[in-house]
């Protein structure tokens, strides 16, 4: 997988990998909430594809986010549909720092606002973009 800053700004960016067993999981970057891509460069990701015994065959989703600011996506990884997510309804003392942020966080929250999702200084065509590419895996 290539990944290519063709913009003017220096971009951070984090991959997802949405699986068939309904999971989210973060493959890139490992130890960092983010991986920072200058003006012109490019990152190539070299990724191996499996299927888990209970499946033959299957499609992963591989999203990318790339925003301006600094952002922190791990609140988006979700275990597997049968299993139980252990943070949600807990404490989190992590306290969101941008608009993005404050709008992922919103979107968790186990008792949802009642008013519109109009969150000041939120403008998705400046602040973030996404890209997604689907991979189909079949048993040999």
């Amino acid at each position: 997988m290539q990944i290519k800053n063709i913009s003017s700004f220096k971009l951070n960016f984090i991959i997802f990998n949405l699986a068939p067993d309904w999971s989210i999981t973060k493959i890139f970057p490992y130890d960092e909430p983010y991986h920072i891509l200058a003006p012109g460069d490019e990152y190539i990701l070299d990724l191996q594809a499996s299927l888990s015994d209970r499946l033959t065959h299957g499609t992963d989703r591989l999203k990318v986010f790339a925003t301006l600011d600094e952002t922190d996506f791990g609140c988006l990884e979700l275990p597997a549909l049968d299993r139980q997510r252990g943070y949600r309804g807990g404490t989190i003392n992590y306290h969101p720092t941008t608009p993005l942020e404050e709008l992922l966080f919103a979107l968790m929250e186990d008792t949802p606002r009642t008013c519109n999702f109009d969150l000041p200084g939120v403008r998705s065509a400046w602040e973030w973009v996404t890209a997604q590419l689907a991979v189909d895996v079949r048993q040999a």
